[in-house]
């Protein structure tokens, strides 16, 4: 079963990993290795949300995460301990799920490109969706738009920069 220790190395290396100025958002259900007393400490400088008790839908995007590293990647293997499932879950993240992997809440685009192209845009929130938007990037996290100063993306439509960085 998972320790607090795995979700507190977990945690520790997404912070190292993860460069943003925005604040981290961490949303889990109420299992006891989330709200121990170490992991309140050392998450004390991100967002906490958690799912009510009992209530799966309020944590839909790892549920459907789960369904997919099992149909997509666990049941092709016969897991003998924890440390094999370990190394297979980090193979999947980190080689094909984050750098290959298309999403839809990603524009059709990998986590890793579109986090890339992101960043490369110096994105800011647009605050009028009338706004002219042949310079936007949609985030695909809540329906804002972003504007792009990324001399490359700059005056493309969104679809366009889409096309242009399909793997």
């Amino acid at each position: 079963t998972m320790e607090a220790e795995d979700v507190l190395e977990a945690l520790e290396r997404a912070k190292v990993r993860r460069k943003s100025d925005r604040p981290i958002v961490l949303h889990t259900d109420q299992g006891v290795h989330f709200t121990c007393s170490y992991y309140q400490k050392l998450a004390s400088d991100m967002i906490r949300r958690y799912s009510k008790k009992g209530y799966p839908y309020d944590n839909a995007c790892i549920e459907s995460f789960h369904s997919l590293i099992k149909r997509e990647w666990f049941n092709r293997f016969e897991l003998e301990n924890y440390w094999q499932a370990y190394r297979l879950c980090d193979q999947y993240i980190e080689g094909f799920c984050n750098p290959v992997r298309l999403h839809s809440h990603c524009n059709y685009l990998s986590p890793n490109t579109f986090e890339q192209m992101k960043a490369n845009c110096n994105a800011q929130p647009l605050k009028n969706e009338t706004q002219d938007t042949t310079s936007t990037e949609k985030t695909g996290t809540g329906g804002e738009y972003l504007r792009c100063q990324d001399p490359v993306l700059k005056g493309r439509s969104p679809l366009e920069n889409v096309a242009s960085h399909r793997v």
